[in-house]
């Protein structure tokens, strides 16, 4: 029995690694009428259930049950490290009650469910099944993440060297520049964190090539400032040589390499985020943040409903100009949608779920440089980039919900240990 409890989490382990590397992309079916699916989002329920099967077979699940009081040496109950995932999840199953288009929210509810509980729990258990961190698997997790990467940052080089694409269509496998920028605000600081502390001459060139490019790629004013805000926090916070070096780097590549550059970077960043357009119009994003104030201020316990925001935003304008006609998309405020959705209490929960992954990877990335403390600190850099993005995008969607729950899993499972981080010999087998 143990032996076909090992097979279901062996296919389990695959089917995640499968879902990490397929899911930046915003690209979907329709598997019903109004209800759009992913493949990455559709693996991730086979995944489940043999995770869960191999769980109940091996016993595994005994160490899975709240609130138990853990034997001497057994890790405590993995999902507790995830309570604000639940709470949120619970708040938005609570906020159909509410909603006028009870389906939009409970399609909302799914993929927050999906997004904060599923997808880090099987994260979080595949790299740390015990009470110590598995270096080998972790360092799968680490490519799955990183090769989609890879792969978005070559797409837009090809469409950024493309002079009759706009700016706008710079986007990788995704819908646009935005959603784009909040993928790399997310996943790009990794590669610095590994820069900073790795050994290999190799894994440090590798990365920085990769990140000089995506760099190049970002058209999203609030990504670019976001990632250049964290790189430099980053290297401040390892030492002040790191901090003067990426000073200095980042202040020629801003004046010397960004406005020479075939598409002028420097004034499509400042356009993404300007207050007022051309005609001296202020621009969608800014008026819709007054108008998601004042529906949060109407209705600050419960929201409007899950996936109902777009429905009831527009009648909350009042004196703020709501202007008419073809927009770009992805352009509202994450945390004022969050608010205004769900109420006040979701967002507070929100910045626990972001707030205790950013502290428990800063406490990973302590110690001895190696690669390990570099990706804790690449994924402090990425979680803090990408609450910052999400000020001017809407980042909980389809393409990069899995990513953020897959980083938000290692920062939790990199933890220390009574003082130090549990790592096995890495002669054992993961």
């Amino acid at each position: 029995m143990k032996r076909a409890g090992r097979g279901f989490e062996y296919l389990a382990g695959c089917g995640l690694v499968a879902a990490l590397a397929l899911a930046p992309t915003q690209w979907s079916f329709t598997a019903m009428r109004g209800v759009n699916v992913s493949p990455a989002d559709l693996l991730l329920l086979p995944v489940a259930a043999c995770w869960l099967l191999g769980v109940l077979i091996n016993g595994r699940w005994r160490r899975l049950i709240p609130f138990r009081r853990p034997a001497c040496g057994i890790a405590p109950h993995p999902f507790w490290r995830f309570w604000p995932h639940a709470l949120l999840a619970l708040i938005a199953a609570l906020s159909v009650g509410v909603a006028a288009d009870r389906a939009a929210a409970v399609k909302e509810v799914v993929q927050i469910t999906l997004y904060l509980i599923v997808a880090p729990l099987l994260v979080f258990d595949f790299v740390r099944p015990a009470d110590t961190l598995e270096p080998r698997r972790l360092a799968l997790v680490l490519a799955a993440l990183l090769a989609p990467l890879l792969i978005n940052v070559s797409v837009a080089f090809i469409q950024y060297v493309q002079p009759r694409l706009p700016d706008f269509a710079i986007r990788g496998l995704f819908l646009n520049r935005n959603v784009l920028g909040g993928f790399l605000a997310l996943t790009a600081p990794i590669l610095f964190g590994l820069v900073a502390d790795s050994r290999s001459r190799l894994l440090r060139g590798g990365a920085l090539l990769v990140l000089l490019v995506a760099m190049t790629v970002i058209l999203a004013g609030a990504a670019y400032a976001a990632i250049t805000l964290v790189l430099l926090l980053l290297a401040a916070w390892k030492g002040a040589r790191l901090f003067l070096t990426t000073a200095v780097c980042l202040t020629l590549w801003q004046v010397c390499v960004l406005p020479r550059l075939p598409r002028e970077n420097d004034l499509a960043h400042f356009r993404s985020v300007a207050l007022y357009d051309a005609a001296g119009v202020p621009e969608r994003r800014y008026p819709e943040w007054q108008a998601a104030a004042s529906l949060i201020l109407t209705h600050p316990l419960t929201g409007v409903g899950a996936g109902n925001y777009q429905r009831e935003i527009g009648q909350y304008y009042d004196v703020v100009p709501n202007a008419t006609g073809p927009c770009e998309p992805d352009t509202q405020n994450l945390h004022l949608v969050l608010a205004a959705s769900l109420g006040l209490p979701a967002l507070f929960v929100w910045m626990a779920v972001l707030g205790r992954a950013f502290c428990a990877a800063a406490g990973a990335a302590r110690g001895r440089p190696s690669w390990q403390t570099g990706l804790a600190g690449g994924l402090m850099a990425g979680i803090g980039a990408f609450a910052l993005t999400a000020l001017w995008h809407p980042l909980l969607v389809r393409g990069i919900g899995i990513s953020l729950a897959a980083i938000v899993a290692l920062a939790h499972a990199m933890t220390r240990c009574h003082g130090a981080l549990s790592v096995p010999n890495t002669a054992e087998p993961a």
